[in-house]
């Protein structure tokens, strides 16, 4: 999820992993960054801020509708330039989430709920535009216009005293359009528009040009977890059991890269990779797609008179991958035996 559409009101919690995660967060190497917003009843308020650079305004609240049912708005809007004085460069974005949390029933042993439900619409436009400056970037430009949408929904169960069930699935989609126009020089070269096997009369193309490239992008993202959490005791062992199962499926159906090839939005071609990927990696028009299906378990021991248990992970899984007209399929397992908090 991009961080720009999550506003700085609204967050609960920020948690960073840095190096390798727990399992649970999927098949990462990089770290992860866990984000809560907030959730339940609070006073409505609004903030505004202004100075030289940024402009902010946001509004939010909570209302409990019911002891059972509560609900949470909030909405924001920024715009910030980004480099004053200098260029006429500035960003600006509007985002809005709407969140229910429903808590059902009664657990086992009378502490809380035994169904919590977690639904959450969120909303997002993002704008960049970065207009001509003739004394830093002569004949350079470029604006890009994005928009999203994501709904999720969080459910867990309460088995028994310390056992759980969650699921978590969610759908987003969006909607990514920029441009970027360039003034560019090259030397001679020979050129033909033909784009289908065969013979073509070529010419010469060299000088100063102006190159226009647009590139549209229409991501989806799907995505669903089942996590089961279950106490056990062996041998004078008390374990914390933790098993799972994740699915992720992400495609493009937008036009990708265009641009007219006799006025490349690069000089230089690379004939292995061709011209450099816009941001996001936004895929062409043969709607390439991948898939990760992955399971997991995570196991702690409480060993008697030790504050920090042991903990075992372990995580394997099927990954395919759509590039072109190559299918690219890839096993991968995941082991990680340390003590908890290092």
């Amino acid at each position: 999820m991009d961080l720009r559409q999550i506003p700085a009101g609204t967050l609960d919690r920020v948690e960073v992993i840095r190096g390798l995660p727990p399992v649970r967060y999927g098949d990462l190497t990089q770290g992860a960054i866990i984000v809560d917003t907030r959730v339940g009843a609070f006073a409505p308020e609004a903030r505004v801020q202004y100075d030289a650079l940024t402009t902010e305004a946001t509004a939010l609240g909570g209302w409990d509708l019911s002891p059972a049912h509560g609900i949470t708005a909030n909405l924001d809007y920024a715009r910030t330039r980004t480099e004053p004085g200098v260029t006429t460069n500035s960003a600006g974005r509007l985002a809005g989430q709407l969140r229910h949390a429903a808590r059902l029933g009664r657990s086992a042993d009378g502490a809380g709920a035994r169904l919590t439900l977690d639904s959450r619409a969120d909303v997002c436009r993002l704008v960049d535009d970065r207009p001509e400056n003739v004394n830093t970037q002569p004949g350079f430009s470029s604006r890009s216009r994005d928009a999203g949408l994501r709904l999720s929904e969080r459910a867990q169960l309460q088995l028994g005293p310390r056992s759980t069930l969650s699921v978590t699935a969610s759908v987003s989609r969006e909607w990514q359009t920029s441009f970027a126009e360039a003034a560019l020089a090259r030397g001679a070269m020979p050129f033909t528009n033909r784009t289908t096997p065969g013979l073509s009369e070529g010419w010469y193309v060299l000088g100063d040009y102006t190159s226009q490239l647009t590139v549209d992008g229409n991501p989806w993202l799907a995505y669903g977890r089942v996590e089961a959490v279950a106490p056990a005791s062996w041998l004078g062992l008390r374990h914390h059991l933790r098993a799972g199962a994740e699915f992720r499926r992400e495609w493009n159906t937008g036009g990708g890269y265009q641009f007219d090839i006799e006025y490349p939005p690069q000089v230089e071609f690379n004939g292995v990779n061709g011209y450099d990927r816009p941001r996001r990696q936004l895929r062409d028009r043969h709607h390439h797609s991948s898939d990760v299906l992955g399971m997991y378990h995570l196991r702690a021991l409480f060993r008697r008179g030790r504050h920090r248990p042991a903990i075992q992970e372990r995580r394997v899984g099927l990954s395919r991958v759509d590039v072109g007209h190559l299918d690219a399929v890839g096993r991968f397992l995941h082991a990680d035996e340390r003590p908890e908090g290092r």
